[in-house]
């Protein structure tokens, strides 16, 4: 797959695009058609093998959740300057980015921002719209992006949205290019 493929006009270089590509559905079979031998086995071992999680991860995303189901509903609180909560990090891997999260027991400090709730409408507008859809959150160094889109995390978290949190994806690259 070429970029030119996905995007109608050439993406800025410098930045790490995603491309989310969606299964095709398989038609449904009405038993004329004969299956593949190998496909059948494929799926029956695939039924038969159970995903398990280490111990230390299911542990930690339990603690994290139940942190967060203790945050406030109202998005409001956190665009608020005048509040200063105690937020638990999203993210179970051990690569945090301490650089940028000033994280002490796996909770860091964030105070409200005006942004909070604009980057949170976006959000959810890109959630009703079809095709490739980008958001670009930009701002001077200091201004709080990183901690406002952990806090972002946290929200959906807690009104029970689906969310991969990745605080530092350079941390990908680097692992896929020593192996």
């Amino acid at each position: 797959m070429v970029l030119k493929d996905v995007f109608s006009v050439d993406p800025p270089r410098g930045v790490i695009h995603i491309i989310v590509k969606m299964p095709t559905p398989t038609p449904a079979t009405t038993g004329k058609r004969k299956l593949d031998l190998d496909d059948v086995n494929e799926d029956q071992d695939r039924k038969k093998s159970k995903l398990t999680v280490p111990e230390k991860i299911l542990t930690s995303s339990q603690k994290i959740m139940e942190d967060i189901k203790k945050l406030p509903d109202d998005p409001n609180v956190y665009s608020n300057p005048e509040n200063l909560i105690s937020l638990p990090f999203p993210f179970i891997g051990e690569r945090r980015p301490v650089e940028r999260f000033s994280i002490r027991d796996n909770k860091f400090l964030y105070m409200g921002r005006k942004a909070f709730d604009k980057v949170l409408k976006t959000i959810n507008e890109l959630e009703s719209g079809n095709g490739y859809m980008d958001f670009f959150i930009y701002g001077t160094m200091g201004y709080g992006k990183s901690y406002i889109l952990a806090t972002i995390v946290c929200f959906l978290l807690k009104t029970k949205r689906r969310v991969v949190y990745l605080p530092d994806c350079r941390e990908l690259g680097i692992s896929h290019l020593l192996r």
